[in-house]
């Protein structure tokens, strides 16, 4: 995804800060003894300690209403083609009754695995983004939780599979979020990570707008198939890569992607699955 995602954690966090905090319910048994342990006064707690100024306080507050509207250009349309056909291909054989989603911002990927006929638990910790996600998520089985991703308010061993697609680039704690995204799924279960690719020309513009001190990108750590590998502790079952077409691309961009791939363009996204252990 080419915008910066609501991550799981606080744009502004930097590298080596705590785990972020999130709401809980430590005695509680979830909904109707369902996956998700926080109630409504717990979510209003983590609010207040997000937000203690309000919604302008989010660093995504401003964005959220437009962070769409590039998927609506020509090369918005193309990369998303291409990045989500390499996300169901990955786990096209998978059980997906149940998924999560960390750092679900808007709810774009939540919203086509549940078409897909997945369940969704979509995380998003930016309330903006989550505000925007529910009205865009109307009618589909997706359940909007307010949490960050390193510590995550769900039963362990609940879901299918999890998903985290353009968020640990910004997480505090990544391996921290890779272990709580792996202990809420069955065993047999899998975990599906898509990246912006550390060696591409997209993560070179982003380097740029960091420079210029924007937001989201001063805070983000860019990853490659190795720093992932490192961090999980163990190779992908299943490893693949998409858009080979540089940020500056132009139509015809079947072209432009052929002629990245020829030129051995590093691609701007990859994507991985994991299998979590049966014990």
């Amino acid at each position: 995804m080419r915008r910066a995602k609501g991550s799981s954690s606080p744009a502004g966090r930097t590298a080596g800060q705590g785990p972020s905090r999130t709401a809980r319910n430590p005695g509680g048994v979830g909904r109707d003894g369902g996956a998700v342990q926080p109630d409504s006064a717990s979510i209003a707690a983590w609010e207040a300690l997000r937000h203690p100024g309000g919604v302008s306080d989010d660093p995504f507050a401003a964005v959220a209403p437009v962070y769409e509207n590039w998927y609506e250009t020509p090369l918005g349309r193309h990369v998303d083609r291409e990045e989500l056909a390499l996300l169901r291909r990955l786990v096209a054989r998978e059980a997906r009754r149940l998924v999560v989603e960390v750092g679900a911002g808007t709810g774009h990927v939540a919203r086509v695995f549940a078409r897909d006929g997945a369940r969704v638990l979509a995380v998003e910790p930016s309330r903006a983004m989550r505000s925007v996600g529910v009205a865009r998520s109307a009618g589909l089985p997706i359940e909007w939780v307010a949490a960050f991703g390193e510590s995550l308010p769900l039963r362990s061993r609940v879901a299918d599979g999890a998903l985290i697609v353009a968020t640990l680039e910004f997480v505090s704690d990544p391996r921290r979020a890779l272990a709580e995204a792996s202990r809420v799924v069955r065993p047999g279960g899998w975990l599906l990570v898509g990246w912006l690719e550390a060696r591409s020309s997209w993560v070179a513009t982003y380097r740029l707008a960091a420079d210029r001190g924007e937001a989201p990108w001063t805070a983000a750590r860019f990853l490659t198939r190795e720093r992932l590998v490192e961090l999980v502790g163990r190779e992908p079952e299943e490893y693949g890569e998409a858009v080979w077409a540089g940020p500056l691309a132009s139509e015809p961009l079947r072209a432009a992607e052929e002629a990245g791939r020829r030129s051995g363009h590093p691609p701007a996204f990859a994507a991985a699955r994991w299998r979590i252990g049966e014990t």
